[in-house]
């Protein structure tokens, strides 16, 4: 048994689970590579029911954001920025950015990005300065508020989750 505060998880491959409870009841869960979703705070037991181990990214919210957004990349951006859902302390997006296309300028605000698959990007700021990443699957960044165009200057869709924090109320 362990617990979890709030969190987000990322799911980067498959799962199959079996999650126990402290009060002896059991579950089996699936989940498929790709997705993300937010859980209250838990105390239970994981076992892997698959035959492969299963990876995820677990963003534990541990304390609010102050920072206010600097932008909605989802309603700046709809081309690539998709809102997955929304909670009282999170707004979860997926961007795919395919090969040779760009994003406009668009913000967002305090966030952790997990990439689900990557390549080459380059990204430019409000003030014209550029800079380029090699992003691969499973790569985590955490970043302040900030406003930027993004260009996919690989050869391969760049696949994104963010989990943007909401300041708190």
């Amino acid at each position: 048994m362990h617990e979890h505060p709030d969190r987000v998880i990322v799911f980067l491959t498959d799962a199959k689970l079996e999650v126990s409870l402290p009060d002896g009841t059991s579950r089996v869960v699936e989940r498929k590579a790709g997705t993300a979703e937010s859980t209250p705070p838990t105390r239970h037991a994981i076992k892997n029911l698959a035959d492969a181990p299963f990876e995820a990214v677990e963003i534990e919210l541990l304390a609010d954001t102050k920072a206010a957004p600097r932008g909605d990349a989802a309603a700046e951006d709809p081309k690539h920025a998709q809102l997955l859902f929304e909670t009282e302390r999170v707004r979860v997006l997926r961007t795919v950015v395919a090969s040779g296309d760009a994003a406009p300028m668009h913000g967002h605000g305090e966030r952790v990005t997990v990439i689900l698959s990557g390549g080459r990007m380059r990204t430019t700021g409000e003030d014209g300065r550029a800079q380029e990443n090699d992003m691969a699957g499973g790569d985590v960044a955490i970043g302040a508020p900030t406003r930027h165009a993004a260009a996919n200057v690989g050869t391969t869709p760049h696949d994104a989750i963010t989990v943007e924090l909401k300041p708190a109320r």
